[in-house]
């Protein structure tokens, strides 16, 4: 489970986690990563890593949410404005996921379809709410 703070600091530390985690991908399974060669590549202490974090892989699940967040977020305007529908809402969360497809490269390769899942959940969920105009 991730509990990341809503402030520059955390996120700064949470991004640095992530982007040291997925140089590490590049030579080993996620299975094989472990906290200290984590944080030691993220140059962050131990306890920044637990204060946001339980394990590594919370730290891609942080990172697939926020970019499914990101699309409801930016959508829900676009619709509360009247300018967009359900299908219009498809179409922004492929697009978007196209262009940030990292995570979702990564979670698939390491074999858990199960973070995506969750994630989308929010996604599905959203859908049966909209009609589309």
């Amino acid at each position: 489970m991730y509990h990341i703070k809503n402030d520059k600091r955390s996120i700064t530390s949470a991004n640095a986690l992530y982007r040291a985690l997925i140089a590490m991908l590049d030579t080993r399974s996620l299975d094989r990563i472990n906290v200290t060669s984590l944080v030691k590549k993220a140059m962050v202490g131990r306890s920044t890593f637990y204060r946001n974090f339980d394990e590594p892989l919370d730290i891609l699940q942080w990172k697939c949410d926020s970019l499914f967040n990101h699309v409801l977020q930016k959508f829900s305007s676009k619709l509360e404005n009247g300018t967009s529908g359900r299908f219009s809402f498809i179409r922004e969360v492929f697009g978007y996921g196209r262009q940030h497809s990292e995570v979702l490269e990564v979670l698939i390769a390491n074999s858990r379809i199960d973070v995506i899942e969750g994630a989308t959940k929010s996604i599905s969920d959203y859908l049966k709410k909209v009609d589309d105009p």
